[in-house]
């Protein structure tokens, strides 16, 4: 016989703590969704009215306030109101 000591080992780790943690995240996931449902249903009055044609009226004036690239012909992102090289001193 070893007189060699061993010490206990602990029991292994249970396998269903990882499913349990995933599940809880789902469910949690699925707690949240539903109290953002809930609280976005309460109140219909706080619905921005006729929300689609003031986006579509948006888009028409977003697409008015630039001008076209002469290059490509393309709108840009130049809003109307800033000077043209016309303008520019550089240019003479």
């Amino acid at each position: 016989m070893s007189d060699v000591m061993t010490t206990p080992q602990p029991p292994a780790p249970s396998g269903r703590r990882w499913p349990i943690m995933i599940v809880s995240l789902l469910l949690l996931n699925v707690a949240v969704c539903a109290t953002t449902v809930t609280l976005s249903l309460r109140n219909p009055a706080e619905i921005e009215p006729d929300y689609y044609s003031r986006g579509l009226e948006w888009d028409a004036s977003r697409v008015s306030a630039t001008v076209p690239n002469p290059l490509t012909n393309s709108p840009t992102d130049t809003p109307i109101d800033t000077p043209t090289d016309a303008t520019n001193p550089a240019n003479d």
